[in-house]
């Protein structure tokens, strides 16, 4: 009987109607203060023009002084004869020939991460938006790791001629057949410094054939 009594009396109908809709207020207002950052959130900053034009020339300038000096030291560097052996040689000059080939490597992966620069300002230049300013110190430091990671492939390819080599021989990059496939491999992973997990996922697999 009270329960009756309750939902018949007009005023306990028109409590219940207001705090309903006062919930229905609070649940919309809740939403739009949840959607709100959203709609008003602002733009990726670009890079200035000024700033993005220091970065183009960095990035051309490395490339072309990356590129003489590399043509430069395969062209006029020491090469080991095809019937010498690097054990005959005297100290200094497989010194010599170590240094040079390293240095080769380091000039072969700054090429390669500058020329990487360069294509992707030709992607980002399709961008309405333009060039965030996120990219502005990766852009800056990919010709650097790629010249790291040129002198790095040196010592992995090297371990990898040692451990799949049978029967051959680990002096081939003392020739110039083998520096300059050397420089390929270098050019090719300084310009993908990204894609190094695919290089990962292959010396994996070729350790595992050879196990």
């Amino acid at each position: 009987m009270r329960s009756n009594r309750g939902t018949d009396d007009p005023e306990a109908t028109q409590i219940v109607i207001k705090r309903r809709l006062e919930a229905v207020d609070e649940e919309q207002a809740a939403a739009a203060a949840t959607e709100k950052p959203q709609s008003d959130s602002q733009p990726e900053p670009v890079l200035p023009a000024g700033r993005r034009r220091k970065v183009v020339i960095y990035s051309a300038g490395l490339a072309f002084a990356s590129t003489v000096a590399l043509t430069l030291l395969i062209s006029y560097a020491w090469y080991l004869q095809p019937d010498q052996s690097l054990t005959g040689l005297s100290e200094q000059l497989q010194r010599y020939a170590l240094i040079n080939t390293l240095m080769t490597m380091l000039v072969a992966g700054a090429a390669g991460g500058a020329l990487a620069n360069l294509r992707e300002f030709l992607l980002l230049g399709r961008r309405q938006n333009g060039v965030p300013v996120r990219l502005e110190v990766p852009l800056y430091l990919r010709p650097l790791s790629s010249a790291v990671m040129g002198v790095l492939i040196f010592f992995l390819l090297q371990f990898f001629v040692a451990v799949l080599s049978v029967g051959g021989t680990t002096q081939g990059w003392a020739l110039l057949h083998g520096r300059l496939a050397y420089v390929a491999v270098a050019l090719v992973v300084g310009f993908g410094v990204r894609d190094l997990e695919r290089a990962r996922d292959v010396a994996a697999t070729l350790i595992a054939r050879r196990r």
